[in-house]
């Protein structure tokens, strides 16, 4: 059977993830471009709504991130350096 290939590792300090992969890294990059191009965007045009609408952007693009690292990083826990096993 295949290992599962993740594109996000678990941090080995506290709770989260960092890019482990070229495809990790990617959607990193494309969320950040998402969020200041996005309200850079708004803010271009000249809306009177434009911080509602890059809350919203940056909202939506931060619940699409969380999914995608979610789905394809390594299971989330708390972790305070490695594992004793891990050390030997």
């Amino acid at each position: 059977m295949k290992e599962k290939e993740f594109w996000f590792r678990r941090k080995r300090y506290g709770w989260g993830w960092y890019p482990r992969s070229w495809k990790g890294w990617s959607v990193l990059l494309a969320y950040l471009v998402l969020v200041i191009g996005g309200s850079r965007l708004f803010y271009f045009f000249g809306d009177e709504h434009a911080p509602r609408w890059s809350a919203l952007c940056l909202f939506a693009a931060t619940i699409v991130l969380a999914a995608i690292v979610w789905k394809k990083g390594e299971s989330p826990r708390w972790q305070w350096g490695e594992k004793k096993k891990d050390r030997m």
